[in-house]
């Protein structure tokens, strides 16, 4: 495409006008098919106590996870959240917001992790995909690689933070 300037005007000023030629055809487009980031949500919980609400998968290696997974294509993120929380632990969602995210290039994959808020109820979880559910204060060493990596930058180590009490 190029540009050609026009210059009009009356009662005698003058002004800019770009006008846009097509010089050829457009480039097309080109969108490889599953070459897109597939992105995750993932809720951190915590009770009264600090405890990080965690589920573990029927399937596969049975691994500790956060509450969550994938974004449907042409559904909003918070929207996804929402789904994924009633679906895996059936409880609503009050508030959350983006507290973190865990790019894996390798693996062509975005996690995102909202500080998560839940109206009050009681756990339901779908036996097909859920096994259990618990608030831990450790992180299980079964645990999903998005899961070690949120814990250890939510969590960490007392001894790098230099709150440790010597006696």
């Amino acid at each position: 495409m190029g540009c050609r300037l026009r210059q009009n005007g009356d009662n005698g000023k003058s002004f800019a006008l770009y006008e846009v030629m097509a010089t050829s055809k457009p480039a097309p487009v080109k969108v490889r098919r599953g070459s897109a980031k597939e992105i995750s949500v993932l809720a951190w919980i915590q009770d009264a106590y600090g405890n990080v609400l965690l589920v573990q998968q029927t399937s596969g290696k049975k691994l500790w996870s956060l509450p969550g997974g994938k974004v449907r294509t042409d559904e909003p993120i918070k929207g996804a959240l929402r789904r994924e929380i009633r679906e895996e632990i059936g409880l609503t969602v009050a508030s959350a917001r983006v507290v973190d995210l865990f790019d894996r290039p390798q693996r062509c994959g975005l996690a995102i992790l909202f500080q998560t808020k839940l109206r009050k109820g009681k756990l339901k979880l779908p036996p097909k995909e859920i096994r259990d559910a618990r608030f831990v204060s450790k992180l299980p060493t079964n645990s999903t690689p998005s899961v070690r990596y949120f814990w250890a930058r939510q969590f960490p180590p007392l001894i790098a933070s230099g709150n440790n009490l010597d006696f």
